[in-house]
């Protein structure tokens, strides 16, 4: 499932939620995943929030994006996995490989800076 409705600090509180996720959650197979676009502002709350309730709704969730964009110093997006099971660890690999160039992926104890 793919999720692309967010634009900073503008984004829709139903939507933007724990409860939302759970919900979105229970529509995916066991092999599902979750993808969220979030774009944000400068410090990155919104991103922050939304890691949070992922955490709280998935059992795998990383955050993936151009290396700069975790800095917080600038806008734009930052995209969200969130796994049904544990996060694939070569999954990272992939999507760093993937780019943009430099890309980062964080998952697990690397998420935590960004996790509210």
């Amino acid at each position: 499932m793919i999720l692309d409705i967010f634009s900073g600090p503008e984004a829709p509180e139903h939507i933007a939620c724990t409860g939302f996720y759970r919900e979105a959650a229970a529509k995916l197979t066991p092999r599902g995943v979750l993808i969220v676009n979030v774009g944000d502002e400068p410090g990155l709350t919104l991103v922050r929030s939304q890691i949070a309730a992922l955490r709280q709704t998935m059992d795998g969730v990383a955050a993936f994006a151009e290396s700069g964009m975790f800095a917080g110093r600038h806008p734009g997006n930052i995209i969200l996995i969130g796994t049904q099971g544990p996060w694939p660890t070569e999954w990272t690999a992939e999507l760093t490989a993937r780019g943009p160039h430099p890309a980062r992926v964080l998952a697990g104890v690397d998420l935590d800076s960004l996790s509210g």
